[in-house]
């Protein structure tokens, strides 16, 4: 039973996670218009079954790439894939229970992006309230509330909010976080419901994301660091846990999901090597992402931020390994403490290992922040501690400048945490907003006609992939009209000039730059299996052929239409005054320059 000051610590922890984090997560409600990026493809495949060969279906709506070149192929015809695409790319990932929650909004609410949001609103709060209750349990009571109100409004939780397709994220957690609650109250409280409440948890969590591997971590931490129990007990204890999970690995991996091919993922399972060699870059950047406020999402966006985010990162492990060895050095260790601190840094660490084999961003940080949250509240409920001299240190100007730099770092992590995190809430969502509306607005923009359905659509040079390769999708999730086969030729980030050698031919050179260098280029196709000189891709009525290539991808690409390039059966489009339009290619001998304009989306 908890004492009346446990309570009432539990209350002001809820009620100051309630006043600070619900006018942000509100404002994120408000600040999303619509769907965004990925959510088109779901859509599309639940209003139609299926959103193109090998991707998702109403049944499955997270696996994205087959992995298998016949299908793959088939996507790249239709244009769903790139031209560019590694054949043999995949993204499959099991995730059933997140499909029947996008199922379920989308048979109660249809296209009503605001219900939908409102869905993944109450999944956040059940997340927070589930948090709270971890937190009561294994924090001391001053670090409860801190801890409680920096986990509400982490600047890493805005987009697991705000983008529907990412509530995977969001449930995942709720059942992982819950099945740390229950193992520890198995543990520590001896209740034996609670040993088959954990497994089950992790089960549904599982299938919700495989993000719920992370909890692994911290019920591992806790057998190496808290438990107290003999070595025999902890390891016949883990193994329980373990032995069930790498069955399921071994399932997950025979039923053919997984990654493979793309740039963005390096898993473990794929390329053990790739992981292992990056992995310490990878936790550096997510450490920094957690404490220093690094923005998650610019190592997938800007991948030449990533040397800045593994700065942040070793500084954020320095910062707050001396911070909590001050704390250790000038409280009594006889209160067991230590153990908690211990468990909570190592938990944390090693729930972030699953995570870094994925497109690393805000998401990637949800399960790794249950600890990274409960540390901060830690520091910031002893920040006078901090500030008090130790006995066995003389007076003087080092150990003032000592206390002024620990009193100064902890309010640097106030301010990240406690005051600028809310802001990226709504930077994030009005940031999230724009899109929304900009390709929206794209979408009605486009004037199609009658005739046009039929045609084959080529979008020469679109600013960025979402007003390119994501219109047909929205186009079709919203049942609009839309041409069954959209090429998009090249999103690279710089100027093109394109050149007509024959009345069927057309040549697109990358000025002053390469393609297959930004994110969303190498999302289809990894560093390890680069385009050639030579390598061609019969897509129908159209064949890519790779002229010359760069250090990292191709610089002319040639286009060979089966017809002339200007029979009506082609509809060429291209980024003009500040839409999407008709684009008439140039004449046989001619060529045309193509400035590389950043469009409203500016990614």
């Amino acid at each position: 039973m908890p004492s009346a000051g446990r309570r009432g610590g539990e209350l002001v922890a809820y009620a100051l996670a309630l006043a600070v984090g619900v006018p942000v997560v509100l404002a994120a409600y408000s600040g999303l218009a619509g769907y965004a990026a990925d959510d088109f493809w779901q859509l599309a495949a639940l209003r139609e079954g299926v959103a193109f060969p090998g991707g998702p279906t109403a049944d499955d709506l997270f696996r994205l790439f087959s992995g298998d070149p016949a299908v793959n192929l088939a996507a790249m015809r239709e244009g769903a894939l790139p031209w560019y695409t590694d054949p043999s790319v995949k993204l499959l990932f099991w995730r059933p229970l997140s499909s029947t929650l996008h199922r379920l909004d989308y048979a109660l609410f249809g296209v009503d992006a605001g219900a939908a949001k409102a869905h993944s609103l109450l999944w956040y709060l059940a997340l927070v309230a589930v948090v709270g209750r971890l937190f009561r349990r294994v924090l001391p009571a001053k670090a409860h509330a801190p801890a409680l109100v920096v986990f509400a409004v982490a600047a890493s939780h805005w987009q697991i909010v705000s983008w529907i397709s990412a509530r995977n994220a969001l449930v995942t957690a709720v059942f992982a976080t819950a099945s740390l609650l229950f193992y520890l109250r198995w543990r520590l409280d001896g209740r034996r419901l609670a040993a088959p409440l954990s497994f089950v948890s992790f089960v549904l969590g599982l299938s919700a994301g495989e993000a719920a591997l992370g909890v692994l971590g911290y019920i591992v931490a806790f057998e190496l660091c808290w438990a107290q129990d003999g070595w025999g007990r902890r390891s016949a204890t883990l193994a329980l846990t373990l032995v069930p999970t790498l069955a399921w690995l071994g399932w997950y991996a025979a039923a053919g999901y997984g990654a493979h091919g793309s740039g963005a993922y390096i898993t473990p399972a794929d390329n053990p090597v790739a992981f292992v060699t990056h992995l310490p870059e990878r936790l550096l950047a997510m450490v920094g992402m957690s404490f220093l406020g690094f923005p998650s999402d610019l190592w997938f966006l800007h991948p030449s931020s990533r040397p800045v985010a593994v700065v942040f990162g070793a500084v954020s492990l320095v910062v707050m390994v001396a911070l909590l060895r001050a704390i250790e050095r000038r409280q009594d260790h006889g209160t067991g403490e230590h153990r908690l601190w211990l468990t909570l840094r190592l938990g944390a660490l090693l729930a972030m290992v699953p995570q870094a084999a994925g497109l690393l961003g805000a998401r990637s940080l949800t399960l790794p922040s249950v600890g990274t949250s409960a540390l901060l509240g830690l520091v910031l409920a002893r920040w006078r501690l901090l500030l008090t001299p130790l006995p066995s240190t003389a007076a003087g100007r080092a150990a003032a400048l000592h206390r002024a730099a620990r009193g100064g770092a902890v309010a640097l992590l106030a301010l990240i945490n406690l005051v600028l995190a809310p802001l990226v809430w709504f930077g994030g969502t009005a940031f999230y907003s724009g899109m929304a509306q900009t390709t929206a607005a794209a979408t009605s923009q486009l004037a199609l006609t009658e005739a046009d359905l039929g045609r084959h659509v080529l979008v020469v040079q679109p600013p960025d992939a979402f007003l390119g390769r994501y219109l047909p999708f929205q186009r079709r999730a919203l049942g609009l009209p839309t041409p069954r086969r959209w090429h998009v030729l090249s999103i690279a980030p710089f100027a093109h000039r394109l050149t007509r050698p024959a009345a069927d031919t057309l040549v697109l050179e990358v000025v002053g730059g390469q393609m297959m260098t930004s994110p969303f280029e190498q999302l289809f196709r990894d560093g390890a299996h680069p385009l050639e000189a030579g390598d061609a891709v019969d897509l129908g009525d159209l064949r890519a052929r790779v002229l010359e290539v760069g250090d990292q991808g191709p610089t002319r690409v040639e286009f060979r239409f089966t017809h002339p390039v200007d029979d009506p059966s082609y509809l060429f489009l291209a980024w003009q005054g500040g839409s999407l339009g008709a684009f008439a290619p140039p004449p046989v001998g001619g060529e045309t320059l193509l400035p590389w304009v950043a469009g409203p989306i500016n990614l």
